[in-house]
């Protein structure tokens, strides 16, 4: 049995004596029983059946999803901006279903969650003076802060990043450098006044260490140092033991020659 006016039918019957149950059957399941239940308790309250909606209107799944949503949609539209945000709303319903029927903030234990101050930068800015390879954990178990407190330090109060060191050969004494301009100087003017024009014949070379290995990695040579300062740079060293002497030698058109050097060996023009 399906009536389009249900209401009037549970009406009908349960003022007739009928119970939930054998109104349900009556109507064959065309309602579930948890809804007509509702409505004997508004006939019992009310004496009729009120409803907010046309019965078989579109409505959603009452999963806990929905629920959390609609509740929080409400709030919005109660409190607007000063309304919690759904994140909160969640929690609270996660509260709920542990009998937890409070929303105040539990007592708690531990640093407060802004680590951010006066103290903490300057501390944080005194281990990175003392060592500038400080990564984010040592400064951790040092400070007992989070690590978003300690990004934010670093790169929005003290303005520093991590960078790695330029690797090179070796590094040039103050003379060396000297004697290599003075060298560019020599050359640029012999082609200026026409005493030489072969520039594309010139050859230079270098001779360096090579190692078998380095025991530190370029990723270990990152420090903090600020936005404006220049890259530092690296020196290939090693153990006196696994290294080879080598040399090289080119010109405008590319490589010319390399050398493998035997220990105590030098290169000359032949």
């Amino acid at each position: 049995m399906k009536s389009k006016d249900p209401q009037k039918v549970v009406l009908s019957k349960y003022q007739k004596g009928d119970t939930p149950k054998q109104i349900y059957h009556d109507l064959n399941g065309g309602h579930g029983l948890r809804a007509i239940e509702r409505w004997c308790q508004m006939i019992r309250q009310s004496g009729t059946i009120t409803l907010s909606k046309p019965p078989g209107g579109p409505r959603l799944a009452r999963t806990k999803e929905n629920i959390r949503k609609y509740s929080h949609a409400r709030l919005v539209q109660a409190w607007g901006e000063q309304a919690p945000s759904d994140h909160t709303v969640f929690n609270w319903f996660r509260e709920f279903q542990r009998d937890n029927f409070s929303v105040q903030d539990a007592p708690h234990s531990g640093r407060p969650s802004t680590s951010v101050n006066e103290q903490t930068i300057d501390a944080v800015r005194k281990i990175i003076e003392d060592d500038s390879h400080s990564t984010y954990q040592q400064i951790q178990n040092i400070l007992g802060i989070s690590f978003t407190a300690i990004n934010s330090i670093i790169h929005d109060y003290l303005n520093l990043r991590k960078v790695c060191a330029l690797w090179v050969p070796h590094k040039l004494t103050d003379d060396q450098k000297q004697l290599r301009i003075q060298f560019c100087h020599h050359s640029l003017k012999r082609f200026e006044e026409g005493q030489s024009r072969c520039v594309f014949d010139i050859i230079t070379g270098d001779e360096s260490w090579f190692y078998h290995y380095d025991p530190e990695l370029k990723e270990q040579s990152k420090v903090w140092m600020s936005t404006t300062d220049p890259r530092p740079t690296k020196i290939h060293r090693t153990k006196s033991a696994g290294k080879r002497m080598g040399a090289i030698f080119f010109m405008k058109s590319g490589l010319i020659k390399s050398v493998q050097l035997e220990t105590g060996g030098t290169v000359n023009a032949r």
